[in-house]
């Protein structure tokens, strides 16, 4: 069994994301292996934020890496990294960033994930709502923020790299890279699908 983005049973073999490392840990494949962290805690936590932290922490401990949920304040990624080093986890943790391109879609997938969609976003965008251009603009803005934000705070020096999450969407990923303005799409960049990571790298 297990359990999805919104803390729903998804089914399968396992109870929890530690069996599933452990089980490919032991597979004689050289595997790198990435976990899922949420900075706004799990929806399954029940707000228990102590538990939360140790779960992640045991997690990630097994894991060579984490990536991220996405989030909009810089505070929520710099609190999780801290709460691993407390707990004496030290592996690299890459924010997400998902660039808002749609009102609708953003506000599905943040209650979806069970974090906070800020109201000073929520009031910017609503300002602009029947413009789609207009939309992600802000979108494409605030992400840019938010990466000089992690940067300018360190992320880059402890997890090598900041993790949009593009759908596909190749001018936003360059949108964002251009704007932020650091040297070497490596560096700012971690593009999980690689095919747009050729194209971006051609574009540039």
């Amino acid at each position: 069994m297990g359990y999805g983005t919104d803390g729903t049973d998804a089914g399968g073999e396992f109870n929890y994301a530690t069996e599933l490392v452990e089980m490919v840990r032991d597979h004689p494949g050289d595997f790198a292996i990435g976990v899922a962290a949420h900075p706004e805690l799990h929806p399954r936590s029940e707000g228990d934020r102590e538990a939360d932290r140790r779960w992640l922490a045991a997690k990630l401990a097994l894991a060579d890496f984490a990536i991220t949920q996405f989030f909009f304040e810089a505070r929520h990624y710099f609190d999780l990294v801290e709460s691993m080093r407390a707990l004496g986890v030290d592996r690299p943790v890459i924010p997400g960033i998902m660039p808002v391109q749609s009102i609708s879609a953003i506000r599905r997938m943040t209650e979806m994930q069970g974090s906070e969609f800020p109201a000073w976003f929520d009031a910017r965008l609503r300002d602009v709502e029947d413009d789609p251009d207009a939309v992600r603009k802000i979108g494409i803005g605030e992400a840019t923020n938010l990466c000089r934000a992690l940067l300018d705070g360190g992320a880059d020096q402890q997890a090598a790299a900041v993790g949009p999450f593009l759908f596909e969407r190749q001018r936003c990923g360059l949108d964002l890279l251009q704007r932020t303005e650091v040297a070497g799409a490596e560096r700012a960049l971690l593009l999980g699908d690689v095919p747009l990571r050729l194209r971006l790298q051609r574009m540039l």
